[in-house]
Order: C-alpha cells, then structure tokens, then sequence
C-alpha cells in the first residue's frame, strides 16, 4: 500500500478546472507549513519527488478537444442566433424573450471565451495564456454561469405567474431590462472570489504553468492553511448552492405547479370538441418544452456537482488512476448544457424554427420562402391579434370580471393543411383556480395571461397552440 499526501488547499471549484491538483509521495501529515490529507491506498504509487500527471494522452486530448471545440462553435452559433432573433425581428420582442436572449448571451459568452481556453487547460495542465487572462477567464466562468441559472429561474417564475396566477400584472418590458441588469450585477459580486484571486503559478516538477483560485495560506503555518482551506471550501459550496440546488428546487417548484395547472384545468358548461382536443395535445407539447429544458439543465450539471461533492467529502479520491478522464467527461458534459437550449427552441417553437431558417436561408440545404418570414404580414407569426373598447371591472370579493371585446384571432396550423379562424364578439373563457374560485375573461385577456404578451410564444408551439388553449380552460 502506498500512502499518498493531497495538498488540500489548491482543491477548486468555482472556476471549473482541476487547477493542478497536486499529491506528493509521502507516509505522514506534514505538521508545519502545508494543511496535507494523507491518502493510503488510493490508485497506484508515485515516484518520490515526482507528481501525479493529470494531463490525458494525446488520442484522448484530440478526442475531448474535439467535442469542446464543437461545444464552443454550436454554442456561440446557436446563441448568437437565438439573441439575433429575440432582438431583431419586432414580432420576437416580448418580455419572455428578452429573458431567453439574456440566457443565450451568457451562453455565448461562456462557449466563446471560456470553453476554449479551459479545455485547453484542463486537456494539458498547462495555462500559457497568462496571469491576466486567466483571471479573466476565470471570472468571466463565474460570472455566465451564476447569470445563466438566475435567468432560468426567472424565466420559470415569469411562466409559473402567467399560467398559475393569469390575473396578476404581468412585467414591462423596462421591469425585465432592470431586472437582467441585476442578474448580471448579482453574478458579478458573486463572481467577486475568482476576480480577486485567481493567480498563475510554475510548477516545478512538470514545468506547466498552472492557473488556479488561490486563497493564499502556501507556506505558512498549518493554521493559516486550514483557514485558507476553510475559506476555499465555504465558497465551494456556496457556489454549488447559488448554481444549482437552489435553480433546481426553484425549476422544479414553478414547471410543476404550471403542469399541474395546465393539466388540472376543465371547461365549464361546454361539451368536448375537437379544439378542445388539440387544446390537450398542445399543453402536452408545452409541458414537454418545460420538463426537456429544466432535465437538460439537471443531467448536464449533475455529474459535476458530484464530483465535487465526492471529492470534498474525500479529496483523496482524486488519487485513483485515470481520474481526470472523469473530471473532463464531467466538465465537458456540463459545458454542453450551453448548445441544448437552441437545439430545443428549433424542435419545440414554430416561431424560432421559422427564425433560423430565415436566418440560414443562404445555406444549399434550407428551402425558405419570402412568405414564411417571422414579420410577414400573412404568415402565423405576422397575424396580430385585434381587440378594441377593451373594459374590465373586478367585484371587490375577485370572483368575477367582465369584459367586451371584438377580437380576431387567426393561426396556421403546424402541418401546413388546415387554416383556422376564432372570430369572436364577445367571448368569455373560464379560468378555473386550483382553490375553485372562478374567473372571467375574454379570450384576448386569456392569451395575454397564458402567453405574457400576445406575441410571446416562447415556449408555446406557435399561435395554433395558444389559439386552441383558450378553448381549453
């Protein structure tokens, strides 16, 4: 049996890097000058006064370096498109969009500035980009993470208020500008740590630089390399904390109680028809778009958070042989969260689907007509709902609210065959509460309430869907 010493406080999460773990060959605790775990039994024996190599062979380097590289150029393609399509076409610019674009940008962010470098990093254990850059990079990490997950959930509250709490007032549009304006101000002073002291240092027995989070505490007494630790360890779980199990119980919180509104909600006083019945395939099919994003989010991240849990209750586990094809499978598979959510959008969302397409009309292998651009006037996503002499009134016990309108609405179905019109004068659709009480509006309050604007379709299956779910409730 071998007995192996971790140096413990070089240990980092935040950053997303092994950051040059190191273990030395060795039989006991060093009393002074290093906080050492001593490790006995774990992987194979070290040369004395040598280090353990993390670096993977070169196959392996060209095979995870390929699929990073692919993250990163999908990533920043898939995201940028999606932000061009939110921001650019007029129909796109909704409140839930915007959050969506905010999403997209802090994943273009993260496939372009960091992915490359990091994986470079984490490939060859060796950072010859600088002290500055990483840094950088380092806080730039942070940063588009925190800011990914914070707009996730805003993106659930924002649904789970519009579906299970329709009567409330929704956000405006300079509301959600203030609001991804403090999502990027909170992860940034979150991100503070890796800003502050992220550092470069040689190593002298592989001769790489190694970019890593230091807290200080190398080479003084064993007290001030605890603390050093301490503090290490403390933001680590903060930061899985802030990232992840407080998205996840979040995500899974608002997507629920959506689904079980959506599912939970009956007509009144009508009999089934077949809009009612396409209603019902189109809340399965917004459903669906809710529980593929929030299941991505949590299989990509999950096996990195556990590595991280693993190795804070063991450090010694990163002394079993090949180890670090775990980390990298880890790292890669969380870094890949960043190309899915566009990947989606096309499969679920006519109306993104129809953006990337016009976005990629140049490509041989996209047919695209005039006709079915985003704004075209006689296009699904072109049609504008129409309501006037718009009045309401509430009774103080928030039962009822009445309402006049004329409103028309027209959608194209998804398969191209079927045109339908919803042409109404007065219109009153029931919106029954989990509690019983009973609601009414038109149908034009209704679409405003299910979708947050008219044109946000975001993670409805274009106008058809949002048409037929008005009959639904």
């Amino acid at each position: 049996m071998s007995a192996t010493t971790l140096n413990y406080s070089t240990l980092d999460y935040s950053t997303m890097t092994l950051n040059g773990v190191e273990f030395f060959n060795g039989t006991t605790v060093s009393p002074e000058g290093s906080y050492n775990i001593t490790c006995e039994g774990y992987g194979s024996a070290v040369p004395n006064g040598t280090k353990r190599d993390f670096s993977l062979p070169l196959p392996s380097q060209v095979f995870y370096g390929t699929l990073c590289g692919l993250i990163a150029l999908i990533g920043a393609v898939g995201n940028g498109t999606v932000i061009w399509i939110c921001l650019y076409y007029r129909r796109m610019r909704t409140i839930t969009n915007y959050f969506i674009a905010n999403l997209a940008g802090a994943d273009f962010l993260l496939c372009l500035l960091n992915v490359p470098l990091t994986s470079y990093f984490i490939l060859t254990q060796n950072w010859p980009f600088g002290h500055e850059l990483c840094t950088f990079i380092n806080f730039i990490a942070s940063t588009t993470v925190v800011a990914s997950v914070f707009t996730m959930m805003c993106i659930s509250i924002d649904r789970y208020i519009a579906i299970v709490h329709p009567m409330r007032p929704r956000m405006s549009s300079t509301a959600s500008y203030i609001i991804i304006f403090l999502i990027w101000s909170l992860a940034g002073l979150i991100s503070l740590p890796p800003l502050l002291y992220s550092t470069t240092h040689h190593d002298e027995l592989t001769g790489c630089t190694i970019c890593s989070l230091s807290w200080g505490g190398e080479g003084e007494d064993t007290a001030a390399a605890a603390a050093a630790a301490t503090a290490n360890s403390n933001y680590q779980i903060f930061y899985m904390v802030i990232t992840y199990f407080v998205p996840l119980f979040a995500l899974t919180f608002a997507y629920g109680r959506v689904a079980n509104e959506l599912w939970g909600s009956k007509s009144i006083g009508e009999s089934v028809s077949e809009a009612q019945l396409e209603s019902v395939r189109s809340k399965k099919k917004l459903v669906k778009v809710l529980i593929w994003v929030m299941v991505t989010f949590m299989v990509c991240w999950a096996p990195y958070h556990c590595w991280f849990i693993i190795t804070g209750i063991d450090p010694c586990v990163q002394q079993f042989d090949n180890i670090s094809y775990v980390f990298t499978s880890a790292y890669v598979l969380a870094m890949s969260n960043s190309i899915y959510n566009p990947i989606i959008y096309i499969i679920l969302n006519n109306k993104f689907r129809q953006g990337f397409r016009q976005v990629f009309r140049w490509l041989p292998c996209i047919h695209w007509k005039s006709s079915e651009a985003i704004d075209h006037p006689h296009t699904a996503a072109g049609i504008r709902d129409r309501s006037s002499c718009t009045e309401f009134s509430t009774v103080k016990n928030g039962s009822i609210g009445a309402l006049n309108s004329s409103l028309t609405l027209q959608h194209t179905r998804n398969n191209g065959r079927t045109v339908a019109a919803y042409k109404n004068n007065v219109e009153k659709v029931h919106l029954v509460s989990r509690k019983g009480g009973v609601t009414s509006a038109t149908a034009a309050t209704a679409a405003t309430a299910l979708g947050g604007d008219r044109e946000d379709t975001s993670f409805a299956s274009g106008s058809a869907a949002l048409a037929d779910s008005l009959h639904s409730f």
